[in-house]
């Protein structure tokens, strides 16, 4: 969590947070029926969290509040994955209606008004849906469908484990990435491994101009960031990474390729 007040999610940039779940078959809450979440959750006690910390919430034990404290003079930032614990599931994924809302005790939001960070039941949209947001609904998309044919064929059947090497530093390889916002085409980068670590290894696009403000020591911060917090977080909340290559490493590629799909 970088120390500037720039939060991850709009509905979070009040500062105070209320969201209420409901299963596949209930209604979506009606926001105008319901209390601010200045009011619902002026009881609950700030949230305290040290740097790469994370917790886990459950909203039938909190009342689906959550409140940050005001950023001090350093900023503060925040990530926050609401997740399904349903174990109902289907080639579709699992849905159901939420809803999540922010607002200010006291001061300026500087973001959304009370009820933007309103979600509606599966299959409705605000309208205000980013090309960011619709590109990776896109691929969420692709992974059902990919999963949906693998079951029609019989099923998933798990390869045989094949122990790769690790990457090595100032290694070349080839990526495949997409060259349209459905995902429908490939084109080929080749990048250089810059880091190393225990969990990851980072490679950055041969193509991206050697004065580019992202230089070995900001990929070193980020190499050592994943190692530290992420991977530990990641693979405790959701499980271990599949590692089909077998090589130890999780690969992550920055390239130009993705943000020149848009304008």
């Amino acid at each position: 969590m970088p120390a500037r007040p720039t939060l991850l999610l709009a509905a979070l940039l009040a500062g105070l947070a209320s969201g209420c779940g409901g299963g596949s078959t209930g209604p979506t809450p009606n926001p105008q029926t319901l209390p601010t979440p200045s009011v619902a959750c002026a009881s609950t006690t700030p949230l305290q969290l040290a740097v790469g910390q994370h917790l886990i919430i459950d909203p039938a034990s909190s009342r689906g509040c959550l409140r940050l404290p005001p950023a001090d003079a350093n900023g503060a930032k925040y990530l926050i994955v609401l997740a399904s614990t349903t174990p109902v599931r289907s080639s579709s994924g699992v849905q159901g209606p939420y809803l999540l809302r922010a607002s200010s005790p006291g001061g300026v939001a500087a973001g959304p008004s009370e009820d933007a960070g309103a979600a509606a039941a599966p299959g409705q949209t605000s309208g205000r849906v980013s090309v960011a947001a619709a590109f990776d609904a896109a691929l969420r998309e692709r992974e059902r469908e990919a999963l949906a044919e693998a079951r029609a064929r019989g099923g998933l059947v798990a390869a045989p484990p094949i122990a790769g090497a690790a990457p090595t530093l100032g290694e070349i390889k080839s990526f495949k990435v997409c060259t349209n916002l459905q995902c429908s085409a490939f084109g080929n980068v080749a990048a250089t491994a810059r880091f190393v670590g225990q969990h990851v290894a980072i490679f950055l696009d041969n193509t991206v101009p050697t004065a580019s403000p992202l230089q070995d020591e900001d990929l070193t911060e980020l190499g050592v960031a994943f190692d530290t917090f992420h991977y530990g977080i990641d693979t405790t909340a959701f499980g271990r990474e599949s590692d089909i290559d077998g090589n130890g490493v999780v690969l992550i590629l920055m390239t130009d390729a993705v943000n020149d799909l848009t304008p």
